[in-house]
């Protein structure tokens, strides 16, 4: 027996025992039982997702595809690696998507983020889009975030660095909480990024202040935190000459998205990244 809770996986070989935590520093995406085994999409610390058999009678787990053999169906399209980053004081780590092919002389966009590593679909779409997609891993959705902007300042400096980047078209992506220090960014380095994302925001940008080009917001039709201030901010920002899509999902609230909400907003995000 097994309980998929959050993004690690309690087990128990016969449903009455107690039930034991694998995989507690990774993330588990998706398994199948077979008998006495389970099969498992997922990673076990911070390196890429791949397949893993877990023996429910002796505990043991092993590989059974590593990421790195790339036999998914997005392989030929993207590469997601881990990567480790010096701020100088300390290393932080993160997860970059990219696509595969990187003809000479390209030049690709960016978005940057942190948040804590879990799997969503954003990373794999942007990539498929043609984009990099870094995004710095949190340990919690609280511990951590009060570095958000100085993590993200990081990455930018060391991306930066890659000939690949097309520095003009450098966004951030935030979810909840994520975007105040988004805002806060927004308007401290005004001159670094051509847009933001954001979901479900509690802050947004000073239009005073940022130099973005271009925002999209998705929020639920339920959000308290944000829905009656959007109407006007969106005239406001359209006065400052920021292209604004704002997109209210109905029936959604702040955390809680059906799996068709989902998708819309993946749908929707794609087609934002793609005019930009």
């Amino acid at each position: 027996m097994a309980d998929h809770w959050g993004h690690t996986l309690y087990v128990s070989p016969d449903g009455s025992a107690a039930f034991t935590q694998i995989f507690s520093e990774g993330d588990v995406i998706e398994f199948r039982d077979r008998q006495d085994r389970l099969f498992i999409f997922g990673s076990e610390g911070i390196e890429p997702s791949g397949i893993w058999e877990h023996d429910l009678t002796s505990h043991d787990t092993r590989c059974v595809v590593r990421p790195t053999e790339r036999p998914f169906s997005f392989a030929k399209t993207i590469t997601h690696s881990s990567v480790v980053i010096s701020n100088g004081n300390e290393e932080i780590i993160g997860q970059l998507w990219r696509p595969t092919t990187l003809p000479s002389g390209r030049k690709y966009p960016l978005i940057l983020t942190q948040t804590p590593y879990r799997w969503t679909p954003y990373p794999n779409m942007a990539a498929c889009a043609g984009y990099y997609f870094l995004a710095i891993n949190r340990k919690s959705w609280e511990e951590g975030i009060d570095t958000w902007e100085s993590d993200v300042m990081t990455a930018y400096k060391e991306l930066a660095k890659d000939p690949h980047i097309d520095l003009s078209r450098v966004f951030l992506l935030g979810f909840s909480a994520e975007t105040d220090p988004i805002s806060h960014l927004a308007a401290e380095r005004p001159d670094l990024w051509k847009g933001v994302v954001m979901q479900s925001p509690e802050g947004l940008p000073d239009v005073l202040k940022t130099k973005i080009s271009t925002m999209l917001i998705q929020i639920g039709e339920k959000d308290p935190k944000a829905r009656q201030r959007i109407p006007p901010y969106l005239d406001e920002s359209a006065r400052h000459g920021i292209a604004t899509r704002v997109i209210i999902y109905p029936n959604a609230r702040h955390t809680s998205w059906s799996r068709t909400t989902e998708g819309a907003k993946v749908e929707e995000m794609a087609d934002f990244l793609s005019r930009n």
